[in-house]
């Protein structure tokens, strides 16, 4: 039924287009009716007194639905803390109710005492009980972790996948890290190289002046040597002959046989 009163019976139209199928032409049906929809309308539009819209029109320019600023559900999920990656996963909440300490059945509490007709059937059935609470425990703990991603509410969802992002920003920032604190080592240690070979050309070619000045020393003390010595031979031989010269003047047989 549209504003101005017009009403279109579809099942009317499917009856009567069995009843006449043979001439039964959809496209034709169809255009029939846009034509008198379009009718109405521009006859409940002129209808109208002036400076009021027609019904048609405040339906559409009723204004849109207003947008949600912000996804609730990623506010909630950022509110929730976010287990750390390297803590323990899933992490271990507080039991609902408390667990009793185990029990040694051998030595009961005092003023009690242990004899050969102590029974120890309380004993044992309280560690069994705390066994089956610890068990319970960690059964709800790791259900609860997996099950949450598929049967929790979005939030928790969301909270499921934050703790898997932030685990991995949290390995990409101690990757990074770590490849920092290398990288500072190895810069350091190869500062630490090159000073050391630095020190090293240093210190040898300090050797080597020193080497070089003490083979020069050496050279020139021998040097000196071998003039005093050459100095004093000849001396020596010029001594000898002036020797026998003088004896050649007493004796003319030259008995040394040095002058010939």
């Amino acid at each position: 039924q549209c504003s101005s009163g017009f009403e279109f019976n579809f099942n009317k139209l499917i009856v009567d287009s069995r009843l006449n199928q043979k001439h039964f032409n959809p496209a034709r049906q169809l255009a029939s009716l846009y034509i008198v929809l379009k009718v109405r309308v521009v006859m409940a539009t002129f209808s109208q007194p002036p400076g009021v819209p027609s019904p048609i029109m405040q339906v559409v320019r009723q204004p849109p639905p207003p947008q949600p600023r912000r996804c609730q559900v990623h506010s909630e999920a950022a509110r929730m803390p976010v287990p750390s990656v390297y803590d323990p996963y899933p992490p271990d909440p507080p039991a609902d109710v408390p667990i009793p300490k185990r029990v040694n059945p051998l030595r009961p509490q005092p003023p009690e005492r242990m004899t050969c007709v102590t029974e120890t059937g309380d004993p044992h059935y309280q560690n069994q009980q705390r066994l089956a609470m610890l068990e319970r425990k960690q059964f709800h703990r790791f259900h609860n972790a997996w099950s949450r991603y598929y049967y929790g509410s979005v939030a928790e969802k969301e909270l499921h996948n934050r703790y898997f992002r932030e685990g991995l920003k949290q390995q990409m920032r101690d990757s990074d890290e770590k490849n920092r604190r290398v990288f500072r080592e190895k810069a350091q240690e190869s500062s630490v190289a090159f000073s050391r070979d630095r020190q090293d050309i240093e210190s040898e070619q300090v050797q080597r002046a020193s080497k070089h000045q003490f083979l020069t020393q050496y050279r020139d003390a021998n040097k000196m040597m071998m003039e005093e010595k050459a100095q004093r031979l000849r001396a020596e031989r010029q001594r000898e002959l002036q020797f026998d010269r003088e004896q050649l003047k007493y004796n003319p047989i030259n008995w040394s046989c040095s002058l010939k």
